[in-house]
């Protein structure tokens, strides 16, 4: 994916961190959401992987107004050693895998 120009549509990107040594096993999951509200967020939802989960919303008036926030996101994933898992990249938020 092109992290330097914003998409016309987001769908979910997952990204996961595995170190045994250090005993992390965590995941965070960044997607474009309309709120039960009517107006669009971002979506973070990050924890331990099979533990209970943290999920935050940071709201935006539009797709592009978010970009520079979720390449800030994305950047911080990947510097803390978290890895992008390709099949989600794809996926618009609420499909099911197959469809």
């Amino acid at each position: 994916m092109d992290w330097q120009h914003c998409p016309t549509e987001l769908g979910t990107l997952r990204f996961e961190r595995c170190d045994p040594e250090q005993n992390a096993y965590r995941y965070y999951i960044l997607s474009w959401q309309v709120t039960l509200f009517g107006t669009t967020a971002v979506v973070h939802e990050f924890g331990r992987q099979g533990q209970s989960q943290r999920r935050l919303f940071t709201e935006f008036p539009s797709l592009p107004a978010a970009w520079p926030f979720i390449r800030a996101v994305i950047r911080v994933r990947l510097r803390h050693h978290y890895r992008l898992c390709g099949e989600d990249e794809t996926r618009p938020p609420g499909a099911v895998a197959g469809s």
